[in-house]
Formats: C-alpha cells, sequence, structure tokens
C-alpha cells in the first residue's frame, strides 16, 4: 500500500509540477539553445534530456531517475511539442562501468547479446549513450519480444530460464570503444571484447578459449592478451598472441567452473604494437565456432559472436614511452639486510618527453630453486618507501598493484624488490627475479602505454 501511495502522489506531485511550469517557464519557438538540456511540452508530465551533439533526446523514466543526475525540477524548460517532435530518441545506452549495451523503448530495456543482433536489428549506426546505474535501473528488463525486436531467435535470450537452454551458453557483450571505436596502435591492455559463459543444464568447466582478430590490419601489430573478470580481478591463464595465425589463446591454469545457473564474465584484453601508417586499418575479436571454446560441456550458442569494430590510428609522437633496465645485484654483499633480502632493481624511464606516466602494477616471475618455504612478504620499494607489497607468488608469479607512483617525463625512478627470508629457508636454493609487465598509463592520453623490459640473466643462492 506504501508503494502505491508514493506512486500515487509522485503521479499528483508531477502533474502539478507540470502545470506550474507551463505558466512559470516561456514557451519556446526558436532553435534549441545548447544551455536547454532537461526538456517537456505544455501538454505532457514527461521529462526529457537533450542531448545536444548527438541531437537526440531520452525521457526520464520517473522521478528517481531526474534526480539521480543532481538536476532540480526548476532546470526544466518548456519547449514547443513540434521542435520537441523533431529530436529522435536515444535507443542505446549503457553504463560506464560494465560494457553490457541495453536497447531501451519506454520504460523497459531488453539487454543486447551480441554486435551481430545490433546488426540484425539495424541499430548498429546508432550512438551508444553513456546513462548512469540508478537511470538504467529504473527501466524494467525484457525480452527481445516484449520490446519489439523479433528478428533473432529467442531461445538464446539470457532473460529465459535456465531450462530452455541446454549446455554452455556464450553471450556476447558489446563493447563500446574510445573515439567512436578507435584502437590507438602502441598502446596496451585495450578492452576488445567481453563474453558471459552461463551453465545451462548442468555445472560444467571451460579449459581454452581461441579468439580470432578479423578486419583489415597487419597482423604484426598483435603484441598480448590479458584477460579479467567483471570485477576486474584477473584469471590465472597462459594468454598468448599467434599473430601469423590472427588469433590468441586463453588457456585457463585452473579450468574456469561454473555451477547449474552460474554466469562469469571473461574481458579481453589486446595490446598492439606501434605502426607508422594505421589509416584505414581495422580489427575485431571474433569466435567463430564451438569449437573455439574447449569445455566439458556442448555450446548452445548460435555462431559466429563477431565483436565490436574497431578502427586503427597510429599513436606515433602522442604517447608515453616507458622502458625499463634490470640493474646489476653483482658485488652486493649487503644484499642482505637483517631477515630480507633484496632480489632484484630496476630503472624505469619515460623517454619520449610527451607525458608523465602513472605506474599501476609490476608483474614478476621468480626462477631458480626459491619457493615459499624461503621467501615471503615480497615488497616494491622506492627511496626507501614502501609503495606496495604482496604476500606470496600466484602461479609463480609475483604481482604488485600500485595506489599512486608518478613518473615524471623525460625522467626516471629507481624501484627494488625485497622479500623476507623464511624462517627455515635453505641458503643453497636458488633465484632469478625477471619482470615480466609493467602496467602504466599516460597522464594526459589515459592510455596504457607499451613497456621495453630489458631483463639480466643473474642467478643468485641465498649463502
Amino acid at each position: 500500500m506504501l508503494k502505491q501511495a508514493k506512486k500515487y502522489y509522485f503521479g499528483v506531485i508531477f502533474i502539478l509540477l507540470s502545470g506550474f511550469l507551463f505558466f512559470a517557464f516561456p514557451k519556446v519557438s526558436f532553435a534549441v539553445d545548447s544551455s536547454y538540456r532537461q526538456v517537456k511540452s505544455a501538454s505532457s508530465p514527461t521529462v526529457y534530456y537533450l542531448d545536444h551533439r548527438l541531437h537526440l533526446k531520452k525521457a526520464y523514466v520517473n522521478e528517481k531517475s531526474y534526480l539521480s543526475y543532481g538536476n532540480k525540477w526548476s532546470d526544466i524548460k518548456i519547449l514547443e511539442e513540434s521542435e520537441l517532435a523533431t529530436w529522435p530518441e536515444i535507443k542505446l545506452v549503457k553504463i560506464r562501468t560494465s560494457p553490457g549495451v541495453y536497447y531501451v523503448k519506454g520504460k523497459e530495456k531488453a539487454l543486447l547479446l551480441s554486435w551481430s543482433d545490433l546488426q540484425d536489428f539495424g541499430l548498429e549506426e546508432n550512438p551508444i549513450v553513456v546513462i548512469n546505474e540508478t537511470d538504467l535501473a529504473q527501466y524494467n528488463s525484457v525480452s527481445y519480444e516484449t520490446i519489439g525486436l523479433n528478428n533473432i531467435d529467442s531461445s538464446i535470450n539470457q532473460d529465459l530460464p535456465v531450462s530452455q537452454t541446454e549446455g554452455l551458453l556464450v553471450i556476447n557483450d558489446l563493447v563500446n570503444g574510445a573515439n567512436n571505436n578507435t584502437l590507438v596502435a602502441g598502446t596496451a591492455n585495450n578492452l576488445i571484447a567481453s563474453y558471459r559463459f552461463r551453465a545451462s543444464k548442468s555445472a560444467l568447466t571451460i579449459n581454452s578459449i581461441t579468439i580470432n582478430f578479423s578486419g583489415v590490419y597487419d597482423s604484426q601489430i598483435l603484441d598480448a592478451l590479458a584477460v579479467n573478470d567483471e570485477q576486474e580481478n584477473i584469471y590465472k591463464v597462459n594468454a598468448r598472441v599467434n599473430s601469423s595465425a590472427r588469433q590468441g589463446t586463453i588457456n585457463f591454469y585452473e579450468p574456469l567452473s561454473l555451477e547449474l545457473g552460474e554466469e562469469k564474465t571473461v574481458n579481453v584484453y589486446l595490446s598492439l604494437k606501434s605502426c607508422t601508417d594505421c589509416a584505414n586499418q581495422t580489427i575485431r575479436a571474433e569466435i567463430k565456432s564451438a569449437s573455439d571454446i574447449i569445455s566439458s560441456a556442448k555450446t548452445s550458442t548460435n555462431f559466429p559472436l563477431p565483436g565490436t569494430l574497431f578502427k586503427l590510428m597510429s599513436g606515433e609522437g602522442l604517447l608515453g614511452n616507458i622502458s625499463v633496465q634490470e640493474l646489476s645485484l653483482q658485488g652486493e654483499n649487503s644484499a642482505t639486510v637483517s631477515s630480507s633480502r633484496t632480489l632484484g632493481k630496476f630503472k624505469i624511464s619515460e623517454t619520449s618527453g610527451v607525458e608523465d606516466a602513472l605506474i599501476k602494477q609490476m608483474s614478476f616471475s621468480l626462477g631458480g630453486s626459491a619457493s615459499r618455504y624461503d621467501l615471503g612478504d615480497y615488497r616494491l620499494i622506492k627511496d626507501g618507501q614502501i609503495i606496495s607489497r604482496s604476500d606470496s607468488l600466484t602461479n609463480g608469479k609475483l604481482i604488485f598493484s600500485i595506489n599512486y607512483l608518478r613518473l615524471p617525463k623525460s625522467s626516471f625512478l629507481n624501484l627494488s624488490v625485497v622479500a623476507s627470508l623464511q624462517t627455515d629457508y635453505r641458503k643453497d636454493n636458488t633465484f632469478n627475479l625477471t619482470l615480466d609487465e609493467v602496467l602504466a598509463e599516460g597522464k594526459d592520453k589515459n592510455l596504457f602505454l607499451q613497456t621495453k623490459i630489458s631483463n639480466l640473466e643473474e642467478v643468485f643462492s641465498f649463502n
């Protein structure tokens, strides 16, 4: 009853407010000024947001969606109904923190399952507008058929009961890239695809996924792959690119397990090498067939699953440039300090002079015979200060997540990796620390930068 009462009073308030606005604000019969963002007609209570850049409008579902943007009722302007009618409705929306794209109509939304669906519905030319999570939540989730999209087999719709699908269901979420879906050569960790895997009949496991890279591009530009989940947690995988085959393979160290009805997301990130002339080149990620997924269950999805088509452009002369040189530990008898041991020293430099870099993450491999029984409490140190810690190795990898480390342009930083010796460490055990990856973001362009790494092959024992 309380909810119904709230809805009733909101309706009354909205109608009274509409009447107030009719008299309080002058009608606009000229070309709409760019300052007019929240508008309505005199004859309807519906309030619209006007996107002047795209010349599109979007109706607010209710008061909650309107107020979630910090809008005030006094912001609303009155437009002639004929003027408002010249603004087409926004059809595609998403939120900033998720790759999913929704088709919206009235008070309903339908999550688009793949890029091919977007094409089949004739929506690929429609811009995708970012809205906030509260606004999106006000729409009712419905199927393709309910919202009026009837060209796709509804048996693969994500809203169907689990019993109506079989095996492993794969949903290809749309990825909306920056700058009209443009990737810049010479950058790292570009989100190029996002897949949701669902166990629709029984529990299952996924061992590997093959990603095909189609488009018109020089295959030598492909550099590296990385994957994480919907919470941006890194999966434990061996991800490799085969540029000659124009493919990437994702092999899970431990099979990706899904319980009945469970769904997990795999986001795919692609790093690109530099190119001097990328004009007219395009690239997209695609799972071509069921054989590209090695799983304990049969895949019940219509293939292929093509992703977003990205245009390529050169980043030559526009981006920061990071290089890392491992420094020798030879002759350093002071490497053992009390109960700790210095495992490696590194000089990290910005060499372009174009922009500062923010170091986000550093990933190492620890070779030799040393193990977790010898070492623990790993620290990344700059100027005697600990900037990141890691308790242990993960599949032989040592990963430091860094809250804030700024590398000024045309400058360098000296970093060292130190670990504590365990009580029962073996003095004759050996170690060789290798830097595998540096995740660095250009401060001005906000793109992840490629990094050149030079490691030394130095093996030491603890004695």
